[in-house]
């Protein structure tokens, strides 16, 4: 059941939301077929107009496999290891965070995280950016974004406005 790997998930979720996208999309859409490749990034997007933005698409795929009561054990299982570390680990926290082997195994987990990251980017862009109208809007999103470094809001409004004009 979807809860169990949700369970799975938020116990390595190490680094917040975004870090749980290569892990959940292994499990759900290679492992185990539950969606394709393109509903797993129409989840993900769907996820971004909600707060919790990668969280929720663990409600979304547990729908999508087991209707509402899925929803509701997914959303569950993916908040509740997180939610126990907090609690069981805050008074630790305060005292092993300089440790050095606390700090190398922080900076190796990060490592592998954005590796994994790197690669369910490439996958989503290759499998979303099927015209030359959409991948204008992405470098034109990276421009605005990493060159010139301005606001996101900006970019999301005029990646808005500009898919009304070319698409």
């Amino acid at each position: 059941m979807s809860s169990l790997l949700f369970l799975g998930t938020g116990a390595l979720a190490f680094g917040g939301g975004f870090t749980t996208i290569p892990l959940i999309q292994h499990q759900i859409v290679d492992i185990h077929s539950w969606l394709t490749v393109k509903q797993f990034i129409d989840g993900i997007a769907l996820g971004q107009i909600t707060p919790g933005p990668v969280f929720i698409t663990a409600t979304f795929i547990g729908y999508h496999v087991a209707t509402i009561l899925g929803a509701l054990f997914a959303t569950l299982a993916i908040f509740t290891p997180s939610l126990t570390a907090m609690i069981v680990l805050a008074d630790i926290h305060g005292r092993v965070q300089n440790l050095k082997i606390i700090k190398v195994i922080i900076k190796g987990f990060l490592s592998g995280f954005i590796g994994l990251l790197v690669a369910v980017t490439l996958q989503f862009a290759f499998k979303s950016l099927a015209s030359w109208q959409a991948w204008l809007i992405f470098f034109l999103a990276i421009i605005w974004l990493m060159i010139l470094k301005k606001n996101s809001i900006w970019a999301i409004l005029g990646t808005i406005a500009l898919s009304l004009v070319i698409f």
